[in-house]
């Protein structure tokens, strides 16, 4: 009996998550966690959220972003509308149906603005799931995964000197 009891104690604190303060400024740890930025240390479901001080922009969060397909095209979305893997979607956690976001993968330097329209990711080591097109836009298509900063937009007209146009032959 004593033995179960320690294996759950176990389990529970494995399963805690513990903010870590040694990681890089907004960015995420070789874990893939996404880790709170110094401009605002306050993190929810393991995302980084930040002030951004951008015209247009309200709030962002920082860490993996994965991307999903051919395999789910078609299917509806927790909103109700069918996925469309040629759209610039995404899926969060907890942002309201409907939010746009600037996204901009670290890498490339590539940015662009997706719709919230789906729940997800369903893995804990990504902060938001985007549809083929952004992940192609970004330079993340066909690799699986890349590190992206996010940011709420609030007036698209004020961040379009900050899109990055992609090369059609990505």
């Amino acid at each position: 009996m004593r033995e179960w009891s320690i294996f759950f104690a176990i389990v529970f604190v494995a399963s805690v998550q513990i903010p870590c303060s040694s990681a890089p400024e907004g960015g995420a740890t070789r874990s893939g966690r996404c880790h709170a930025s110094p401009l605002d240390p306050a993190a929810t479901h393991g995302v980084a959220h930040y002030g951004t001080g951008f015209a247009g922009v309200s709030t962002g969060f920082a860490g993996v972003a994965s991307w999903y397909g051919k395999e789910l095209h078609g299917h509806p979305t927790a909103s109700g509308q069918p996925f469309d893997m040629t759209k610039l979607t995404a899926a969060h956690r907890t942002l309201p149906f409907g939010t746009k976001l600037l996204i901009t993968h670290h890498r490339t330097g590539r940015s662009c603005v997706v719709t919230v329209n789906d729940r997800g990711p369903h893995v804990s080591r990504y902060c938001i799931d985007i549809s083929q097109e952004a992940a192609r836009k970004l330079g993340i298509y066909p690799g699986g995964a890349g590190h992206v900063s996010c940011e709420v937009v609030k007036d698209e007209a004020a961040i379009s000197d900050r899109l990055v146009p992609s090369s059609p032959s990505m």
